[in-house]
């Protein structure tokens, strides 16, 4: 069995994150298209996560801030250092989100194989 391609998206640190998650989960080789399919809405799950973990550790004033950066289509370079310097501990803020997200999804790909016997 050879190990899956490094994506395209590994730049992408949620990304390249939720593909490990799915080959740990044991669907790494799963088809193409369905692989693609499931990493795409897990992936936007994630940032969906992190982002309402972020949210509610800012002041309104930085929310304010944050959504007049995002109407001006700030990079993600931009919001990655508004955050670090908005929330002193946001590396752990997205560490703990990812880490809460991750075992749910392990815990839901062991339920859908026992389910499946596979």
């Amino acid at each position: 069995m050879h190990p899956p391609l490094v994506s395209v998206f590994a730049h992408d640190p949620i990304r390249a994150y939720v593909e490990a998650l799915v080959a740990k989960a044991g669907f790494a080789h799963a088809p193409a298209e369905e692989r693609l399919e499931t990493v795409t809405a897990l992936t936007a799950e994630a940032q969906r996560r992190v982002g309402f973990e972020l949210m509610h550790a800012i002041d309104p004033h930085s929310l304010a801030t944050f959504r007049e950066m995002a109407a001006d289509g700030a990079t993600e370079d931009e919001l990655i250092v508004f955050f670090d310097v908005r929330v002193p501990d946001a590396q752990e803020r997205v560490r703990t989100a990812l880490d809460r997200f991750g075992r749910e999804c392990l815990e839901r790909a062991a339920r859908l194989r026992d389910e499946l016997h596979l």
